[in-house]
Formats: structure tokens, sequence, C-alpha cells
């Protein structure tokens, strides 16, 4: 299933995972702070908005992977998950812009995998859902 981290983060685990995915998202907008300010052409300006689409699909992940070890224990972990859907809602809404802007952004053609506006505006509203959720959640909650 989507939440068997066990089985995704082999043979690493899901600590390293993390750990990992952390690293990653936090050099990555390291360097689109580097891109970012500097004057250029089209390309260059395609440059940072696949670079910024790179990083809310890294971020993403990592979102991923703290929420299914959070959801564990809800009550315990309720602020971090807040954040954590504060943080998913921005991305989203980042990504959105993007693909607003440039279409290649979210379409993969050798799978023809790809997101549009109105999922994106799907998945605002099922993490306003799950915020609520969360948010209401109390101690002896069995869901």
């Amino acid at each position: 299933t989507f939440d068997d981290y066990e089985k995704w983060s082999k043979p690493y685990g899901i600590d390293i995972y993390i750990k990992q995915l952390q690293m990653l998202t936090n050099e990555w907008i390291n360097g689109i702070q580097l891109l970012e300010g500097k004057k250029g052409n089209n390309a260059y300006n395609e440059l940072i908005r696949c670079a910024i689409g790179a990083y809310c699909h890294f971020k993403s992940s990592y979102n991923l992977a703290c929420f299914t070890m959070w959801k564990k224990d809800v009550y315990q972990n309720k602020e971090k998950l807040l954040e954590l859907l504060k943080d998913e809602r921005q991305l989203t809404k980042t990504i959105y812009g993007l693909i607003s802007k440039d279409a290649k952004i979210g379409f993969e053609m050798t799978n023809h995998y790809y997101y549009n506006a109105n999922l994106l505006l799907y998945k605002l509203c099922n993490l306003t859902e799950i915020e609520e959720v969360v948010k209401n959640y109390k101690e002896d909650c069995k869901e």
C-alpha cells in the first residue's frame, strides 16, 4: 500500500530515507535561491520554474514520508501534522501557479502521467478535510 514505508524505504529504513529527503530538499532550495534574482532569457526562466517544480515534488515526498510516520499517533504529533499540512498546501499552490505558466510541468510523456489544475484543486480540498480531522482529533479517538 501507499503507507507501507517499510517496503518503500528499503534497504535503508524510514529514518535514513526521511533524513536523505530532508537533506535533498534543503540543498535544492539553496540551489533555487542561487538561481532566483538573476536575469536570464526564456530558457533560464524555464530552468527556474522546473527547479521549483522539482523542489515541490521532493518536498512533497518528504512530507508524505513524515505523514505516514506521524499519523500513527495523531494526538502526540498533532502540531507537526498541522504544520506539514500547511506546508503541503503551499507546495500545491506553488505547483498550481507553475502549471499555469508552463504546461510541461506536471506532464510526463512516456507514462502519460500528468496532473492538472482540477487535480490540484481536489488535493487542496483533501488537505482541508485532513486538516479538520487532525484539528479535531482527541486522545481517545479510535479513527
